[in-house]
């Protein structure tokens, strides 16, 4: 959240109005977590599962973003995310790191549970 939003949101709850500044704030976050989505999908898309630290670079990006999302694993939003991460990959043949998606999602919740 830049500084500009966050004295505008500073100003509503000032000037009394707590629900307007709570559903920007929420805007914001879902914003960022769509980008931060976005960036890990590329992110997938571009580097190679085969390679270790490409891997182990991409689970660190998951995990952060899952505790941003305050997501938990195998629930429906994670599942889900996970699965298009997932497919994204294999659109991009960067798979190779990983035998089927179980693997994968075995490996991706290591840092989770």
């Amino acid at each position: 959240m830049n500084e500009y939003t966050k004295n505008q949101i500073e100003m509503l709850r000032r000037d009394g109005y707590s629900d307007a500044a709570r559903i920007i704030e929420q805007q914001d976050s879902s914003f960022n977590l769509t980008h931060e989505m976005a960036h890990l999908m590329d992110f997938a898309a571009i580097n190679d599962s085969g390679d270790l630290l490409a891997r182990e670079q991409l689970r660190a990006l998951w995990t952060a973003h899952c505790f941003h999302a305050n997501w938990s694993v195998d629930t429906a939003p994670y599942d889900s995310a996970l699965l298009a991460l997932w497919e994204r990959m294999e659109d991009e043949g960067q798979t190779r790191g990983f035998k089927d998606l179980d693997d994968f999602d075995n490996f991706m919740c290591g840092l989770l549970v």
